[in-house]
């Protein structure tokens, strides 16, 4: 359970950190204050709370990564592929936020280039993830199948009332739902003269 305290406080730091910037970049003084072509302190304060968001989760992906066990089954295979999944989420993610904050200093030819660089960082990310899914996959395979296992050989384990079919949680004599007896009472064997 402690491998999962500094998941935790990333992400209650993540939602505080959004909560206080949305709070911020909502006032009235920080709306109407201008910085440049068409970029207000506003802006600049959504940009800054977006981008310290994505920076925790990106932490955040790597202490999830530490708490999950090298186990040989899906904990493992999970643990591979968070770097690039979260890689992947946050290029994608960031796109928007960088061409919004360049989007006054760029001009077109110089948006293009910005929105190609993001691209091919995001081919890139996608295919790492995909390859690191393919290399891991016998993990989640084996994970898989022993919780197929475990699912085959539930309903030999779940006790049900013949008359009304309700799910039972111990070997009563009786229905709890409908008292219909489950058990017949043991047969005494005959003596033998």
């Amino acid at each position: 359970m402690q491998a999962w305290f500094k998941p935790l406080q990333s992400l209650v730091a993540m939602l505080f950190t959004w909560i206080v910037g949305s709070l911020v970049a909502g006032s009235d003084t920080f709306a109407t204050t201008s910085l440049t072509h068409g970029l207000s302190l506003a802006d600049l304060a959504r940009f800054l709370t977006q981008l310290v968001t994505l920076v925790l989760l990106f932490v955040l992906a790597g202490q999830v990564q530490a708490a999950l066990p090298e186990n040989g089954r899906i904990a493992s295979f999970l643990r591979a592929i968070l770097s690039p999944l979260a890689t992947l989420v946050i290029l994608l993610l960031a796109q928007n936020l960088v061409l919004d904050l360049a989007e006054p200093f760029l001009g077109l030819t110089g948006e293009r280039m910005l929105v190609l660089l993001f691209w091919l960082a995001v081919l890139a990310s996608a295919g790492w993830l995909v390859w690191t899914s393919y290399n891991h996959a016998p993990e989640l395979v084996a994970g898989l199948l022993a919780l197929g296992g475990k699912l085959e050989n539930w309903p030999r384990r779940l006790h049900t009332c013949p008359a009304c079919g309700a799910h039972l949680r111990d070997r009563g004599r009786f229905c709890g739902y409908c008292g219909t007896e489950l058990t017949t009472p043991p047969q005494v064997p005959a003596a033998k003269d």
